[in-house]
């Protein structure tokens, strides 16, 4: 839990769109608020259109640093008034974590700065970029990444399963098969990354349907 990387969320969640249900999917449970997901839409390719509204451009790095300092403590003095408030608590965190992003995240989330080799082993679907950004995050300290394979409930079929789930299994399993050769390099053994790719290449081995 938590992050190695105070410039970007320990938790961020993958999705080219919004997955059924949405945030229940990724919020903290019993856990304070702060370890909820952060939803990033991947269906975009550039960062500054991925992750709207994080570079503050009509101001200087110092004014927003003044700015960012005066409202958290205007928020901590609210938050003193309403005692054990995790929902306030991490509001007030997340508006940190999206100043501190700015230095990191363009970077981060931009799949187009790995190798052509690594793009073309992923694939350029939005599942396939997705993957590639979890690896990019969790080699930056994120600790955990979820990654959705397309907008909606492409992945959970109850009914017409062959034309529903084969239709995208093709980009899933090639992309599966990338991201668990890459997760079993000795540097990136043990990552978040491994047993979603393991369970998506285990259902398309011979003799599981």
């Amino acid at each position: 839990m938590g992050t190695r990387n105070q410039n970007l969320p320990g938790y961020v969640v993958l999705c080219p769109g919004q997955p059924v249900v949405g945030s229940p999917l990724w919020n903290s449970s019993f856990l304070p608020a702060v370890y909820q997901g952060t939803h990033i839409p991947n269906n975009e390719t550039d960062p500054e259109k991925m992750i709207r509204y994080v570079w503050g451009k009509e101001s200087a790095h110092a004014e927003q640093r003044q700015q960012l300092d005066l409202l958290e403590r205007l928020n901590r003095a609210h938050l003193a008034e309403r005692g054990n408030d995790t929902q306030l608590g991490s509001a007030i965190d997340s508006m940190e974590t999206a100043f501190r992003m700015q230095t990191e995240a363009p970077e981060a989330f931009d799949a187009g700065k790995e190798s052509a080799a690594a793009r073309a082993r992923y694939g350029d679907g939005d599942f396939g970029r997705g993957c590639l950004m979890a690896l990019r995050l969790v080699e930056r300290g994120v600790r955990m990444v979820q990654t959705y394979c397309g907008n909606g409930q492409p992945w959970d079929n109850h009914d017409d399963i062959v034309s529903g789930t084969y239709a995208w299994s093709g980009e899933g399993f090639e992309t599966a098969e990338a991201a668990i050769r890459t997760v079993l390099a000795p540097a990136l053994v043990g990552t978040p990354l491994c047993p979603g790719a393991v369970r998506i290449a285990m259902d398309r081995l011979p003799g599981r349907g």
